[in-house]
C-alpha cells in the first residue's frame, strides 16, 4: 500500500464520507513537508486535495494509507474503501436479518406478559376490538361513497 507520505500533487485520494454513505475521488493538490505532531510522537503530512470544487487541507499520519477526519475516511487506495464499505454493508445487512428475530421475539414476549397479568391480556383485547371495529367502519363507509 503507499503511504501518505509517497502521495505527490497530481496523485488521487479516495474519499469516503461514512455517514453520508458518498464516496468520492479526490486529486491532491500539495503535500507538506512531513512535521512532528503536537504529541510529538507522530510525523504528520498535510495533504491538499480538492473536494467539490473547494481546497481542503487533511493532517494525516505520514506512514499509514488510511486516516479518519471525523466520519471522513482518507485513503491512498480504492481497494481499502471499497473493504470499509464492504464491513458497512456486511453489518447493515445482518441488523437487517435480526430484524424477523426480533419482531418475533416481540410477540412472544407479549403473549407471555398477558398470561402473566390479566390487565395488559384485556388492554391487548380491547386493542383487537377496536381495531376491527375501526376495520369495519371504514369497509362500510367505502361502500357508501
Amino acid at each position: 500500500m503507499v503511504q501518505f507520505k509517497d502521495i505527490r500533487a497530481g496523485h488521487t485520494l479516495h474519499l469516503f464520507d461514512k455517514e453520508r454513505k458518498e464516496y468520492t475521488p479526490s486529486k491532491v493538490e500539495s503535500v507538506k513537508p512531513p512535521y512532528f505532531a503536537t504529541t510529538g510522537v507522530q510525523k504528520m503530512v498535510d495533504i491538499v486535495v480538492m473536494v467539490g470544487g473547494e481546497s481542503k487541507t487533511y493532517a494525516v499520519p505520514e506512514d499509514a494509507s488510511v486516516a479518519y477526519a471525523n466520519t471522513l475516511m482518507i485513503a491512498t487506495d480504492k481497494e481499502q474503501v471499497k473493504l470499509e464499505v464492504q464491513g458497512i454493508r456486511g453489518a447493515a445487512e445482518a441488523r437487517l436479518k435480526s430484524h424477523d428475530s426480533n419482531v418475533a421475539c416481540v410477540e412472544r414476549c407479549d403473549k407471555v406478559l398477558e398470561q402473566l397479568d390479566e390487565s395488559i391480556a384485556e388492554k391487548r383485547e380491547t386493542e383487537r376490538r377496536f381495531a376491527s371495529i375501526e376495520q369495519k367502519l371504514n369497509e362500510l363507509i367505502s361502500k357508501l361513497t
